[in-house]
């Protein structure tokens, strides 16, 4: 998880979310500035609280990544514990199970079900969510409720509601189970303060700060506009529901490719794995395209109930050692070709680590950001941080993400993408400068220079255009181009301001050169150029060694040139 936060490969937002959550509750901000609402319209996870208190003293990333590695390697010791217990109880059919022989490799298998499984895998590394800590304690809750310690199910299960409010349906189903059990004063006691706290969220505080767009409305908004409306949408019309989950075999077959998982065993401990009921019902029934996802976080408090119930199967059976391994086996298999591949290129350093520590170095402890999702969680703690514009938030520091255009790199396409035109116009702002380029970053400061990066690309010369230049655009003219390795270099002169959208076709192919790209390989844009600017520009395309001649042209973003008089390209001569 380290591997992947420090070398800047986490690709959304969920872990910049709960760092800045957790650093706001711990100065009692309550405002999310991300999402912009408060803390509570999404979901309300008091653990975070005592993690923000944490990250003040080693830093709030660091508090939550060594919480969430604690959390699944400390579940992974509570299975294993709770598979050595089953191991010594009779068999169910009323033998002894096989003793010391069982308790030698129950634990095994106890650790096994859950650091194999390629959920775990994924999801330790990937992010930060509740559910990653949650799964702890409700394993721990299962635990204790299996060894007869009221007290400890009890503590354990508010634990499991402190992590997220919508785990309370899971604390629900584990009141139930212990009423089962016979622990029926705490299991109603745990499932009453569940039904109560659900309804202290969802009926006083989440209406108060309800937003547009929140959780709720992305996974169940096409059922109706609230929790009671999307209820009355799955009884009176089921159809809906059904037609939602059979619709596509990705969702249909997913409680099937869960089960199997776990190679099957989950049905023999059905009398456990009933209480995941909450979390898969929830995933089926969500619009939202993850959840279906067997590495999806949202499967993940569900892992230690099925895998303890697998587990429960396996020693309640006459066969424990043969399903046992069949088990390991199916999670070995898994982790293999379905979990995280720890050497993989999501957790080493490249250049675009190295250029993402050259934005970090850019950006003052006190500077409000709006950047790409990578950054965030590297910017957290500070009061204002938002995602990357669009809208425009007023930042001090404002970062694009330039990866489409290496995606469209020589052609006209870029142009009519949906980002290269928000970019040209933050370009062409007199209120911010570019300061760095660092591919794939640009980096704007609110008050700096908008011709800060073309200045440093200005060329000596007389204060007027060179003879022999020949103006491609009203605004302006080439002087010469020349070779520079595979590259062409060429010398501009401008006569004032151009479009801000204007770029220049060049090629060797006729007077409709294909192949187009930006002033200055973007860093700058055409709108601040003034009369006597001379500059030279870099063209990454490869010609012929015999070229002698070179086409070159400008154009808008529509496709023409920028007037009707202008050419569409004009030949020059490669100067040496």
């Amino acid at each position: 998880a380290w591997a992947r936060y420090s070398t800047f490969h986490n690709q959304t937002f969920d872990l910049a979310l709960y760092a800045r959550s957790a650093w706001g509750l711990a100065r009692l901000d309550f405002w999310d500035p991300i999402f912009e609402r408060h803390l509570s319209a999404g979901h309300l996870s008091l653990v975070l609280w005592p993690l923000g208190w944490l990250g003040r003293l080693i830093g709030v990333v660091p508090a939550l990544l060594i919480a969430q590695s604690l959390a699944m390697g400390g579940t992974a010791l509570v299975v294993a514990r709770f598979a050595e217990r089953q191991a010594q109880k009779p068999l169910g059919h009323g033998t002894e199970s096989s003793g010391r022989q069982a308790l030698r490799y129950a634990p095994w298998v106890g650790l096994a079900s859950i650091l194999l499984h390629a959920n775990i895998g994924h999801v330790a590394t990937y992010e930060w969510h509740p559910g990653t800590i949650a799964v702890f304690f409700l394993a721990s809750a299962i635990d204790r409720l299996d060894a007869r310690d009221v007290h400890g199910f009890v503590m354990h299960s508010v634990f499991v509601m402190a992590c997220r409010e919508d785990f309370a349906l899971l604390t629900t189903m584990l009141g139930v189970l212990a009423w089962l059990r016979g622990a029926k004063r705490s299991g109603a006691l745990v499932a009453l303060l569940s039904i109560a706290y659900l309804y202290f969220f969802l009926g006083i505080i989440q209406p108060a700060h309800a937003a547009a767009g929140d959780s709720f409305d992305q996974h169940f908004g096409a059922y109706g506009g609230s929790l009671g409306e999307s209820v009355k949408t799955w009884i009176t019309q089921p159809s809906v529901a059904l037609e939602h989950i059979f619709g596509e075999p990705h969702r249909a077959t997913y409680l099937l490719r869960i089960a199997a998982s776990f190679a099957l065993l989950p049905l023999l401990g059905f009398r456990l794995a009933w209480v995941a009921l909450p979390v898969l019902a929830i995933n089926q029934l969500s619009h939202f395209h993850t959840t279906p996802n067997l590495d999806s976080h949202y499967l993940t408090p569900a892992i230690p109930i099925l895998a303890m119930a697998a587990i429960e199967g396996i020693f309640r059976s006459a066969q424990p050692k043969l399903l046992s391994l069949a088990l390991v086996t199916t999670l070995l298999v898994g982790s293999v070709f379905g979990g995280v591949p720890i050497f993989g290129s999501a957790f080493a350093a490249d250049e675009r680590s190295a250029a993402s520590a050259r934005v970090l170095r850019e950006i003052h402890p006190g500077d409000s950001v709006q950047v790409p999702d990578a950054l965030l969680p590297h910017l957290v703690e500070r009061s204002r941080v938002h995602r990357a514009a669009p809208p425009d938030r007023g930042s001090d520091i404002v970062v694009f993400d330039l990866s489409h255009r290496d995606r469209y790199f020589g052609q006209e396409t870029l142009l009519r993408t949906s980002e290269e035109p928000r970019l040209r116009n933050w370009l062409a702002r007199g209120d911010y400068g570019a300061v760095l380029v660092a591919e794939p970053w640009m980096v704007f400061r609110r008050g700096a220079e908008p011709r800060g990066l073309l200045e440093a690309r200005l060329v000596g010369g007389p204060a007027r255009a060179a003879d022999g230049s020949r103006r491609i655009a009203e605004c302006l003219s080439v002087e010469a181009i020349r070779r520079a390795g595979e590259e062409l270099v060429v010398t501009f002169f401008a006569h004032g301001a151009c479009a801000a959208d204007l770029a220049i076709r060049i090629g060797e192919s006729g007077p409709r050169p294909d192949w187009v790209e930006l002033l200055g390989n973007g860093s700058f844009s055409p709108a601040h150029l003034r009369f006597g600017d001379r500059f030279e520009s870099r063209f990454h395309i490869r010609v012929t060694p015999s070229a002698e001649t070179i086409w070159i042209g400008a154009l808008r973003s529509s496709g023409p040139p920028p007037t009707h008089d202008d050419p569409v390209a004009i030949p020059f001569g490669l100067t040496p």
